[in-house]
């Protein structure tokens, strides 16, 4: 079982892979390392209604500031500027905003 990082996840922006890390990204600018995959934070129910745009990110969807297309290219533009690129497999996620 992975310990809570953050006490509260709302807090998160998002949560970024970094080879066999995760790294938070929170909302005051802090970054937290984690020792585990993406895919274990994914799988913990605090973060059940982030949404996972690719392989790399997931995203608290409270903190999405807008959707940019451009062709059949899509990313998702957050809130402290970060642009993440969405998976071609992964567009059905947005359908919800």
């Amino acid at each position: 079982m992975v310990k809570a990082l953050v006490e509260n996840p709302e807090e998160v922006l998002y949560l970024k892979a970094d080879t066999n890390y995760t790294v938070y990204n929170l909302n005051n600018g802090k970054k937290v390392v984690s020792g585990f995959t993406l895919k274990i934070h994914e799988e913990r129910s605090e973060y059940n209604h982030f949404l996972r745009i690719n392989r790399a990110y997931l995203l608290n969807p409270k903190f999405i500031k807008e959707v940019v297309s451009e062709g059949a290219n899509k990313a998702v533009l957050l809130v402290d500027g970060t642009l993440a690129k969405v998976s071609r497999r992964r567009f059905d996620v947005l359908a919800g905003l």
